[in-house]
């Protein structure tokens, strides 16, 4: 697909030097200079703030052409918790049951519809959730089609998340600590194929940062875990396996993986996510993923039109910024939710030990 290549910038300082000497600077003409240039930077970019109408449907059809810088480790929705480059190739065959919509500042229904109930007498509380319906699992190539059920919420929920063997990240989000400092834990309960609640032994002020979770084809991790327990599951879809093999409800089918070179992505024509005129989302037929191995090789594919977009590192912008072409755009990001951040691990079984 022929498409406008872009680039997202984001306010950040930006501070050129030389190998000349540099005249002394107070704070005051420092924070004018530094001023000066974000303001020049940012004259030649251009943004689209959200004005809170919808995205103009668009057509089926062409290529998109991205890049990862390392190969995924895993197929594994378990084992991919651990690996951020895994994690975000699973996560395009699956969807989460809620989004949050940073801008309106809402919990918002992906895959399920909610509420939320609290019982001030109990000191409760309580989100009932509901599937959307017409999901389906289904496999590249193939007719059969899979219904997404509570069982692929709870399933998950309960028995892989929830099993303290599989050391899951899920499994500490599960509890709640009680006014005489006890935890409780979040219990989950079927209604029916559908429907399905989360129960708290107290009331919280966002319950649904520890109930959000992506679909699991459990009718694949149960039949796993029956017959070879944590490692059964564990030596599920490995990266030597063939990705058609997986399952999808998300917008991506994983069809192809070629070590140190690509992934190919095939679109979904079942996934549930449709634009104002009924056509499923994403438009693109496939996505060409490069695995690149370094930031300078992204870049360089970009240059040379063999990517989409590219996100710039500080010492790229001034380069990306006043030297754009007609093939390409910078968008200014204007800002982003991430922060960076230094954490330290205290914890007191470790007070004995040196850097402690």
């Amino acid at each position: 697909m022929k498409a406008e290549r872009v680039i997202f910038v984001s306010l950040i300082l930006i501070m050129l030097t030389g190998c000349v000497k540099v005249p002394e600077m107070t704070e005051e003409e420092i924070a004018l200079a530094t001023g000066n240039l974000n303001t020049e930077l940012i004259s030649k970019t251009q943004s689209k703030p959200w004005n809170g109408v919808g995205y103009v449907p668009g057509k089926v059809g062409g290529t998109w052409y991205s890049t990862i810088l390392s190969d995924p480790k895993t197929f594994n929705q378990y084992i991919a918790e651990r690996d951020a480059d895994s994690n975000a190739l699973i996560s395009q065959t699956t969807d989460y049951l809620f989004d949050y919509d940073a801008t309106l500042k809402e919990w918002t229904p992906r895959c399920a519809y909610f509420s939320i109930e609290t019982d001030d007498v109990k000191g409760t509380l309580t989100v009932h959730c509901t599937l959307r319906e017409n999901m389906y699992w289904t496999y590249f190539g193939s007719d059969k089609k899979i219904p997404v059920t509570s069982d692929d919420v709870i399933f998950w929920y309960d028995e892989i998340a929830g099993d303290e063997k599989f050391q899951s990240s899920g499994y500490p989000q599960q509890f709640v600590t009680m006014s005489d400092g006890t935890e409780k834990h979040i219990d989950v309960v079927k209604i029916d194929d559908r429907r399905f609640d989360f129960v708290f032994p107290r009331i919280v002020a966002d319950p649904m940062l520890a109930t959000n979770m992506s679909l699991c084809p459990s009718f694949v991790y149960r039949t796993a875990k029956e017959k070879g327990g944590v490692e059964g599951v564990k030596n599920l879809f490995s990266v030597a396996s063939d990705p058609k093999t997986i399952p999808s409800m998300g917008r991506w089918y994983i069809t192809e993986y070629t070590p140190a070179q690509r992934l190919v992505l095939k679109r979904n024509p079942q996934y549930w996510d449709t634009d104002k005129n009924g056509v499923t989302e994403p438009y693109p037929e496939q996505e060409i993923i490069q695995i690149v191995g370094d930031q300078n090789t992204d870049y360089l594919l970009f240059k040379q039109g063999k990517a989409e977009t590219y996100t710039p590192r500080p010492e790229d912008v001034n380069d990306v910024v006043n030297n754009q072409r007609d093939d390409y755009t910078v968008f200014n990001a204007e800002g982003s939710l991430a922060a960076s951040f230094w954490s330290f691990n205290q914890n007191p079984k470790n007070s004995g030990r040196p850097y402690y």
